[in-house]
This record gives structure tokens, sequence and C-alpha cells, in this order.
């Protein structure tokens, strides 16, 4: 009998939960002492209410919560809450219902736990989920359709964990995500039908991983991209010959710490045509390619990123380096600490801003190769010019020396008695 009811009390906070979710003027955050404290709360999460306080939830900095059960946040008015935080809690493992409760939850942060199963159910009632950070667990899978009951979400972080596959079905559902960050696991593939959910994705990380090849071209419903970011991976070769369901919205592509020695210069600029940054840095570049490349990236005034300062470089990019001198500077962790905020959008330093132009050196380079290009065009046209002026100086001269081998033979006018009798008295 007791659980009938409180199975009926979940179910009328969850229809009137739909209908109230309510943000408040001011974000006010209320920090409990453990999960216990908090299923204790007698205090109003309605910002409706006189003596609101509060409706985003998190816990003492230290405190273990090495495991959520079913119902583990269920308390008073608990369905008003509207961030929840259990980021660094040691949390191991998450039951299925243990957010049943959370209707009105729109961020949930679980980063930097020891997470490293979630079960299909384990995210169910969280029907106005916006963000969820599972960034810097120890999770080995996404099961399929695991997203069902949030398909609301906007923005997801499972960066710095232990994935190697994906499944078909792991994003089931999710029609309305905006940025994805898969960087930092072990993926090596992606299969086409995984993305075909994304049509709204703007932001895609899926650098740090082990991908030798990515089939892009195959990659569906990708209409809204405008950031991807693959860099350091062990990509050999990135294919410019086939057009892209991202072809008319991506702007920016990091494509830095992989192996590429080509780049499609006409392949790039015909189904890229909207990228206006790039990062090409840290690839095995043969430096004469180098050059043309990063003169197609001046010429088409799209910004790249160059910090390279030892010789050769161009731009700040190296070249000519081999395999060995590479792997030596090739590094999996970023230079930086992880960043103790939500990391939902995070991408590799220095990414998410414009890298800088052409710096003074390359300039100079470029300057010298467009100088040497005009010059040849001008001796060329120089070339041409004479060539046609001695063309007509001797078709010139020719037509002269025929006028005057006529011009000298008297002309006469048979019918003319006066020119026969002159010409009888010069003979």
């Amino acid at each position: 009998m007791l659980h009938l009811i409180f199975v009926l009390a979940l179910s009328f906070e969850s229809t009137l939960a739909q209908s109230e979710c309510v943000d408040a003027p001011n974000r006010l955050s209320r920090t409990f002492k453990s999960l216990v404290d908090y299923q204790g709360n007698k205090l109003t999460f309605n910002p409706m209410n006189k003596d609101f306080q509060g409706n985003i939830v998190q816990f003492n900095k230290g405190v273990p919560i090495q495991s959520l059960p079913k119902n583990a946040f269920y308390t008073f008015e608990s369905q008003l809450i509207r961030e929840l935080s259990v980021s660094d809690h040691q949390v191991e493992l998450i039951q299925d219902g243990a957010f049943t409760s959370l209707n009105c939850v729109s961020t949930l942060q679980l980063a930097r736990n020891k997470i490293s199963l979630i079960n299909p159910d384990s995210f169910e009632g969280l029907r106005h989920l916006h963000e969820l950070d599972l960034g810097e667990n120890q999770i080995v899978e996404i099961p399929e359709r695991i997203f069902r009951f949030s398909t609301l979400l906007k923005k997801l972080n499972i960066s710095r964990n232990n994935l190697k596959v994906l499944h078909p079905d792991s994003f089931y559902k999710l029609t309305n995500l905006e940025e994805l960050d898969l960087s930092y696991n072990y993926l090596y593939k992606i299969q086409p039908d995984t993305l075909r959910y994304f049509d709204k994705l703007k932001n895609l990380q899926i650098g740090s991983n082990q991908f030798d090849y990515l089939e892009m071209e195959k990659w569906t419903n990708l209409t809204s991209l405008r950031t991807l970011n693959v860099s350091n991976n062990e990509l050999r070769s990135v294919d410019f010959v086939y057009s892209f369901s991202f072809s008319s919205s991506l702007t920016e592509l990091y494509l830095d710490d992989n192996y590429l020695t080509k780049f499609n210069v006409r392949g790039f600029r015909k189904h890229l045509p909207r990228v206006t940054v790039i990062d090409i840095s840290e690839n095995l570049w043969m430096c004469a390619d180098l050059v043309e490349i990063l003169k197609f990236l001046n010429d088409s005034r799209i910004e790249y990123r160059g910090t390279e300062t030892t010789d050769p470089n161009f731009g700040g990019i190296a070249c000519n380096r081999t395999v060995e001198e590479y792997q030596g500077n090739k590094n999996r962790e970023p230079e930086t600490a992880p960043s103790t905020t939500t990391t939902t959008t995070t991408v590799k330093p220095g990414a998410t801003v414009a890298p800088p132009v052409v710096n003074e050196q390359t300039l100079n380079s470029l300057q010298v190769l467009d100088s040497i290009k005009s010059l040849q065009t001008t001796v060329v046209c120089l070339f041409v010019v004479i060539v046609v002026f001695i063309f007509i100086e001797f078709a010139t001269r020719c037509k002269w020396r025929r006028f005057r081998r006529y011009s000298s033979s008297p002309v006469l006018d048979n019918a003319s008695v006066e020119d026969i009798s002159l010409l009888r008295g010069r003979f």
C-alpha cells in the first residue's frame, strides 16, 4: 500500500512539473552535506515561494557518493530542481530510476567520477534535460536508446572516457542535439548510421581518438554542422573528392596532429566552400606542398593556426619531418589541465579561437613566391609581345618590298598615244 502511494505521488509530481518548470530570476544554488542530508530537505525549490533559497543543487566537495540508487534524489519538491551537480564525488554506480523525480532538471553534471557502466534506464525521468556532462569517467559503452527519455538534450559531453565503439542507436532520438564531445576516448570507427539523428548538430568533437580513416562522405543528416574537430588521431588522408552532408554549413575544420601528407586544394574549395578557419599543423607535410597549401589558404582568406618556431616551418607549421621526429612530438594528452567546469563544448586548446592569419615570415615567403610567379608571367607576356612585334615588322617589310618592286616599272595605257610616243622617244 505504501509503495502504491509513493508511485502515485511521483506520478502526480511528474504531471505537475511538466507545467511548472520555472527558472529563478537569479541563479541561486543550495549545497548539501550529503545525499542523506538532501533527502531530508524540507525547504521549497519553487522560486515563486517567499522562502525560496535556490533550485540549483550541489554537494560538499570531497564527500564520496559512490552509488546513486533508485529514487536517490526524491525529496520535497524535487520535481522543481533545475540543475544538479554530482561531479567529483567518486560515483561508481547509477541504478535505474536514480533521477526519476527530477522532471525539471535541465543541466546534470556527473563529470570526474568513476562511472564505468551506465544502464539503458539510468536517465529515466530526465525529460527536460538540455545539458549532460559525463566527462572524465571510465565509461566503456553507450547503450542503445539510453537517451530516449531526454529528447530535448542539446549538449552532451562524454569526453575522456574509455569508449571504443558506438552502437548505431547509441544516440537514438537525440534530434535536438547541438554539441557532442567524444574527444579523448579510444574510438577507431564511426558507423554512418550512428550520426543519422543529428540534423541540428553544430559542433562535433572527435579529436584525440584512434581513427586512421573516416568516411565522412557517408555521414548523413549533418546539415547544420559548423565545427568539426578530428585532431590528434591517426589519419593518413582526408578525401575532399566527395560531397558531404555538411558541405554548405561547415565553417571550422581541425585536422592538426595527424599523419596527413596531401591536401586536395581543388576538392576542398569545391566541397567545403564555407570554411573560414582550419588547423593543419602537426602533420607530415613536405615544405614545397605546404607553401602551396598556405598560398591557397591565404588567397582564400582562410585563417589557420601555426605555433612552430623551429626550422623548417612555414606559417608556424613544421614541414619535411620524418615520422620518427613527428611521433616524438605527438602527445595524446593536452598541455593544459582539464577544466573543473562543465566541458560539454570543450575542444582542443586553442581550437575554439580563430587562429591567427599568416605570420610575417610566411607572408614574406608567400610574397617572394608571388613575385617570382609575377615575374614569370611578365617575362612570358613580354616574350609574346616581342614575337608579335617581330612578326608585324617582318610582314610590313615584305609588303613594302613588293610595293617598291611594282612601283619601279612604268605603267602604260595602250590607248594613250602620248604614252607610246614618250616611250619611243626614251628608246
